[in-house]
């Protein structure tokens, strides 16, 4: 486990004070120009505040709700008011702009550097050098026309596929 960037000496004491039920004054004014105790009480303000939205709305007598449910609940309230919370998300927001490009540069580069065992195995493919040299090569009967025609037409079905799955993936994503 490693230790915590930021610590303050008086931290488990505001935090055995706020289990207790509330701060005394001197906590208080310590917490108000503490940044790390003022994100403990800021917490600690938007756990209580959850519990007691779902006390009141599930009376007593009434069933408790799921663990789901009130999990739901904690996410759609997101970040307590107290905390910055731009600052705290900047290295995830980073991290996702340079994800995907990372990742495909690092595809790239291991698949020319290793394309002459790329190239073996998919040669070693029962089929695959029959198939391969049937591709392009015109059926006998059919004229040059026809299988140019038939041959672009086949580009733009599968072309029109290609822009379908990606329309209905960015289409998904925004959702």
């Amino acid at each position: 486990m490693t230790d915590p960037i930021c610590t303050c000496a008086l931290e488990e004491r505001v935090r055995a004070a706020l289990a207790q039920g509330g701060l005394e004054p001197e906590l208080r004014a310590h917490a108000a120009g503490c940044s790390v105790c003022r994100d403990v009480v800021a917490v600690s303000d938007w756990m209580r505040q959850l519990r007691n939205a779902t006390l009141e709305e599930y009376a007593a007598g009434a069933r408790i709700p799921d663990a789901g449910v009130i999990l739901e609940r904690a996410r759609s309230r997101r970040i307590p008011r107290g905390i910055d919370a731009p600052e705290i998300l900047k290295p995830l927001r980073i991290y996702r702009r340079i994800a995907l490009p990372a990742g495909l540069g690092a595809g790239i580069v291991v698949a020319v550097l290793n394309a002459s065992s790329i190239k073996a195995l998919l040669l070693s493919l029962p089929g695959l050098r029959t198939l391969i040299s049937g591709l392009g090569s015109r059926p006998p009967g059919m004229s040059p026309a026809s299988f140019g025609l038939f041959m672009m037409l086949a580009g733009l079905g599968l072309l029109s596929i290609l822009v379908m799955a990606a329309a209905t993936g960015i289409k998904q994503t925004q959702r």
